[in-house]
């Protein structure tokens, strides 16, 4: 196993592909053993809104519950509306589609993850759907005191291969397959909409790699 990560939109990090022999990258069933014999994992990206990015940088990366991103919701309405009814928030909260429970979700492609600005504009989806259906039950806008909160930030993460879905891992090795030469050529690979998900209680500090501000 190598000790550097695979990133699919880093053609920097595709070199130990790239110096193989073509043979090697034919099938995804290759594919997937020089991907896993020559890295030691996966470069993900992680896109939200904080008050304090040193929390992740120490801390990692928690899983935000379903009852917490409730409560977030309930309590940036009541700051920036004093007057807002709680039944109001009640159906706003029923109405909202059901959530995943104690995930986290990355992207493989930073690309693709910068062209969903409401992240970064907004951060917990969850919390989005909330104060969007209270402000079209009462006819207020809560997006705009949720956009205020915290700055916007993008976070690296570095994922060991035992934590990569065994499907995700095929995707991996399916489109190197099909990119391969392309890249090899001196051509980018193609924006991917791949999305990594983990439900380990916290995802250690030492995964997260750097951040950015996100403009």
């Amino acid at each position: 196993m190598g000790d550097i990560l695979f990133c699919w939109n880093d053609q920097a990090t595709w070199a130990p592909l790239l110096n193989k022999p073509e043979s090697a990258l034919q099938t995804p069933e290759t594919a997937l053993a020089v991907l896993l014999e020559s890295y030691a994992g996966l470069k993900v990206f992680h896109a939200c809104r904080t008050v304090d990015v040193n929390t992740y940088l120490l801390e990692g990366l928690r899983p935000r519950m379903i009852a917490e991103l409730n409560e977030a919701a309930r309590y940036i309405a009541h700051e920036f509306d004093a007057t807002v009814l709680d039944s109001d928030l009640d159906r706003a909260i029923a109405e909202v589609p059901f959530s995943i429970e104690g995930n986290v979700y990355a992207s493989v492609d930073r690309r693709e993850l910068q062209g969903h600005v409401h992240f970064f504009r907004y951060g917990s989806e969850r919390v989005y759907l909330i104060l969007k259906r209270l402000g079209d039950l009462n006819g207020r806008d809560y997006l705009q005191q949720l956009g205020a909160v915290g700055r916007p930030i993008m976070l690296e993460l570095a994922i060991p291969w035992q934590d990569v879905s065994q499907w995700l891992q095929g995707e991996l090795a399916n489109a190197v397959t099909q990119s391969w030469n392309d890249v090899r050529g001196g051509g980018g690979p193609e924006v991917r909409r791949w999305t990594h998900a983990q439900d380990k209680a916290i995802l250690p500090a030492a995964i997260v790699a750097y951040y950015e501000v996100s403009t």
